[in-house]
């Protein structure tokens, strides 16, 4: 929900009735005992720490009953920049950034699927919006990267974004460079995911 507060704008994100196995699930997943808002916020704190750009949280709770969250909230300080996917389309050198950021998160055990509508644009630099589930290791891993890219592409097709091949080579490009692979360890990762044809692999 978007509101404005002296002038600026802020947006919350709410949480209401959080189901009990959704909280094992991220318990067991690396996350918190606190409700999904609260565990958004404490992700975002984790990616400053590692040097990413995000959305400023400005506020992040949970309410317990008996010792269990079953709400929270999350406030963030509205930006104004564009969202990556309003202005991708096929230019190679967003596509490449595009690609080292997605690389930085995996690369640090950030696996949650990033979509072009996650991403803010701020004169070349991506900032990070959504982020909502929990960092699950420290380094790269083969198995985790390739279903989060096969979301990634699935979520961005159905937003209607798609590369041609050299905005696809850029992004492996800089995601190679992000995730600090060598070549054929992201050659095996673009023969199962292409942005270009569409192709999730098996």
């Amino acid at each position: 929900m978007r509101f404005q507060l002296d002038g600026r704008t802020y947006y919350r994100k709410e949480s209401c009735n959080e189901r009990f196995g959704r909280l094992l699930d991220r318990i067991f997943g690396g996350g918190q005992w606190c409700s999904m808002p609260e565990q958004e916020a404490r992700t975002l704190g984790q990616l400053v720490t590692e040097g990413f750009r995000v959305v400023p949280v400005v506020a992040a709770g949970s309410v317990f009953r008996f010792g269990i969250p079953v709400k929270g909230v999350m406030v963030t300080e509205g930006l104004d920049f564009p969202l990556l996917e309003d202005v991708l389309g096929i230019d190679c050198e967003l596509w490449r950034r595009y690609g080292y950021l997605v690389g930085r998160l995996h690369a640090c055990g950030f696996f949650d699927d990033c979509r072009a509508k996650d991403l803010l644009l701020d004169d070349g630099e991506l900032v990070l919006l959504d982020r909502e589930k929990s960092r699950t290791g420290n380094s790269w891993n083969y198995r985790k990267a390739l279903k989060s890219l096969r979301r990634t592409l699935y979520r961005n097709q159905r937003s209607g974004i798609r590369a041609n091949e050299q905005a696809d080579m850029a992004f492996w490009q800089g995601y190679s460079k992000g995730a600090r692979l060598q070549e054929g360890q992201w050659k095996l990762l673009q023969e199962r995911v292409s942005f270009s044809s569409g192709y999730g692999g098996r």
